[in-house]
């Protein structure tokens, strides 16, 4: 991976540092579960397109849980203050969905139907055919 040039990768290592501080083992552990999103999400056998719909789907779980992480660690403020951090998981939790969701479209042009169900702490889909 051309690392110097791709602006991806950057900028999730950016949030990793974000999130993480200096923890190179933490760090280590969270870009080892993206690898293995990557590789349960099918990588290698992707397109080029479907490789760029990948990296959102990973990018979007490390800023869901950035913005979790935030929340929960957040302890005194206002309620508007709270009411911003709510609202910034929910928007983090529908690019999530609408990642996810990218990636199945193509599906509906082999004949199934998809649903995406969300429940707290899990997502998981239901598919059938036409």
């Amino acid at each position: 991976m051309d690392v110097c040039g791709d602006l991806a990768f950057q900028a999730e290592e950016s949030l990793l540092v974000a999130i993480l501080g200096e923890q190179e083992g933490a760090q280590t552990c969270v870009r080892e579960k993206m690898k293995q999103m990557r590789v349960e999400l099918g990588w290698s056998e992707s397109s080029a397109l479907e490789r760029i719909l990948i990296e959102r789907i990973v990018a979007t779980w490390l800023d869901l849980h950035f913005a979790e992480l935030v929340c929960n660690q957040w302890k005194d403020g206002t309620i508007h203050e709270a009411k911003y951090k709510q609202h910034r998981i929910d928007r983090s939790h529908k690019r999530h969905l609408s990642a996810i969701e990218r990636c199945l479209r193509p599906y509906e042009k082999w004949g199934y139907h998809y649903w995406l169900v969300s429940k707290p702490k899990s997502i998981w889909l239901d598919c059938v055919a036409k």
